[in-house]
């Protein structure tokens, strides 16, 4: 952690809550809760990067089932970035906190990852939200274009996920038998 992220954290009062078994105690973390919803934004996401990389490490994992659970997108952006970093803050240490990529688009949910998610669930979509529709092509003998789109969605995903030290681990749908 750099200093200016230490001090931003330690001004706000929330230091002790980079150690795991305050946050793990339910008695000593409601007063802790409390604070976190009234401390800026930015600060509160800061400190869930640092639990985050401390406890689950730099990978995103990417699946394309909608089975796990996911921080519901609920209220304004601001409302839905501090709802991410209180999961992760608050959250079993280690846990996996998912998003789910039909709620919040490709692009909000890269930022959810620098508030403490580490896994983003459901298809890759177009920047509009709708699905990446199959086409006809297959006869051709040619790649689809749905093939394409895809490969370029998860490299576009990779790339801006890079930028912030992360790396990205895709990870197909199951067939429901694990």
């Amino acid at each position: 952690m750099n200093a200016l992220v230490r001090d931003a954290i330690e001004r706000r009062g929330l230091l002790p809550l980079l150690d795991p078994t305050t946050r793990a105690n339910s008695a000593s973390a409601q007063p802790w809760r409390a604070k976190t919803e009234e401390v800026d934004l930015l600060v509160l996401g800061a400190l869930a990067d640092e639990i985050v990389r401390a406890e689950v490490g730099l990978d995103v994992c990417v699946r394309d089932d909608a089975l796990r659970d996911v921080v519901p997108k609920v209220g304004s952006v601001p409302d839905f970035l501090r709802s991410v970093a209180i999961a992760r803050i608050f959250g079993s240490k280690g846990a996996n906190v998912g998003i789910a990529l039909s709620q919040t688009g490709v692009e909000l949910a890269q930022l959810a990852v620098l508030f403490g998610a580490n896994e983003l669930v459901g298809e890759l979509r177009t920047k509009q939200g709708l699905p990446i529709a199959d086409d006809q092509m297959g006869w051709l003998g040619k790649r689809s274009l749905r093939g394409l789109l895809v490969e370029q969605k998860r490299r576009e995903l990779s790339t801006m996920l890079a930028h912030t030290g992360r790396r990205v681990r895709f990870v197909e749908a199951t067939d429901g038998n694990s």
